[in-house]
């Protein structure tokens, strides 16, 4: 069977498979955020009933964190290592079994097993997809198709998540996560359909061996530019996070509104993160505009954070979620982009695990951090010190970034558009 990598199968087939691979990869992408969020609050529910006990809930949700960040790198390792395709339609149809699985696990002991186990394998799938993303983008609409993914992404998971609870209502968590692993194998159906591949090393292992044959030294896979970037959001992610887990009893404790209330507010939210994906898509295939973004969405997290914690009125706590949902939506697409970007195309699979990682791990510290707040200070309080730790952070990042770029290298690094076209 023949291999298709980056370097030719856009060039072979044109334009035409490329938007047609890419909008396949945006399906799929919405279709495992929406099949993620429908078995987490299947799951959340059934555990609520059964035990009634909140450490039952944590013990569930940070099984579906703390492993999957710990087994990142050897998802990020197959990933460069196994055919995209082989790779996509296995995990998928692994995460499939699990969901089934879930379905007649009698302890919950076992149950945490198998979610570990369902999250490693949708991982190991969503980075295998992620890897390929550059591969299906036409030249210089990177940045387009980092969007378009994000918001199939974002309405994936907005659908999941208010479908779950509904389902298992009127169905049974039982019926929700078989609907969930039905989801799997659909998607395992359409990564088949998606000609373009990434081969075994990523399509570059001639590269590699060019490099040896001129006794070029090996470079580290993250150029410091990138790790900088990617720490700052990465922090800025977590305190975001935070404000999830405050976010229910700042409402209703401080804000005084009801379920009602509650769930129009943080629809603000996620309708900011929406309505900024079109925005995003403007912006150019340039680094130096994708760090500006990235620093200046962290900045704009932050002040809108800090701004419900020190007004809290319903009114402000609702504008001030759009403008965060807005800011906090263009600073993970522009650093999507620039993590694709400044990513050799051997390592793509290992940088985006380690990125999922991060996110994983941001995720999972955000519940204690959260709890630790609410405990210390209680809500409003919370949120003011998630919103200026979040500033902070991004101020600290774009004053690096000011004394990187006076010097050679870092101004050669946020000089402008790459210079070699990302397929």
């Amino acid at each position: 069977m023949r291999q298709e990598t980056h370097h030719d199968a856009p060039a072979a087939a044109g334009g035409s498979r490329a938007r047609r691979d890419l909008r396949i990869a945006a399906a799929l992408a919405g279709g495992s955020a929406c099949g993620d969020s429908l078995a987490k609050s299947a799951l959340v529910l059934r555990v609520h009933d059964v035990s009634h006990a909140p450490w039952s809930v944590t013990a569930l949700l940070l099984a579906g964190a703390l492993p999957v960040a710990a087994c990142a790198p050897g998802a990020g390792l197959l990933a460069d290592r196994v055919d995209s395709r082989t790779l996509m339609i296995c995990a998928n149809a692994a995460s499939a079994l699990c969901c089934l699985w879930l379905t007649a696990v009698p302890s919950f002991g076992g149950l945490l097993l198998v979610v570990t186990l369902l999250g490693v394998t949708a991982l190991t799938g969503a980075t295998a997809l992620n890897a390929l993303l550059p591969s299906l983008a036409e030249p210089g609409r990177l940045v387009d198709a980092t969007a378009r993914q994000r918001g199939a992404t974002l309405l994936g998971g907005a659908v999941g998540l208010s479908s779950g609870g509904v389902l298992a209502e009127w169905a049974g968590t039982g019926a929700a996560l078989a609907l969930d692993a039905a989801s799997f194998v659909l998607l395992g159906l359409g990564c088949a359909a998606i000609r373009t591949r990434r081969g075994p090393g990523g399509g570059s292992a001639g590269a590699r061996r060019a490099g040896r044959r001129t006794g070029r030294p090996r470079r580290s896979p993250v150029p410091p530019l990138l790790l900088a970037v990617s720490a700052g959001s990465g922090v800025v992610a977590l305190f975001a996070a935070t404000t999830n887990v405050v976010q229910v009893f700042f409402v209703k404790d401080v804000l005084g509104v009801g379920d009602a209330g509650y769930g129009l507010i943080a629809a603000c939210w996620t309708g900011g993160m929406l309505a900024c994906v079109p925005l995003a898509r403007q912006l150019p295939d340039r680094v130096s505009v994708l760090v500006g973004a990235t620093v200046c969405g962290e900045a704009v997290t932050g002040l809108a954070v800090l701004g419900c914690g020190l007004l809290a009125t319903v009114p402000a706590t609702a504008l001030c979620y759009v403008v965060a949902g807005l800011a906090a939506s263009g600073m993970l697409i522009a650093r999507g982009a620039l993590v694709q970007l400044l990513t050799p195309e051997s390592a793509r699979g290992r940088v985006q695990a380690a990125v999922g990682a991060v996110r994983q791990a941001s995720t999972a510290a955000a519940l204690g951090l959260g709890a630790a707040l609410v405990e210390w200070g209680g809500p409003r309080i919370a949120f003011i010190v998630a919103g200026a730790g979040s500033l902070a952070v991004s101020l600290a990042c774009g004053l690096w970034l000011c004394i990187a770029v006076r010097r050679p290298a870092g101004a050669r690094a946020l000089a402008g558009p790459l210079s070699e076209p990302v397929r």
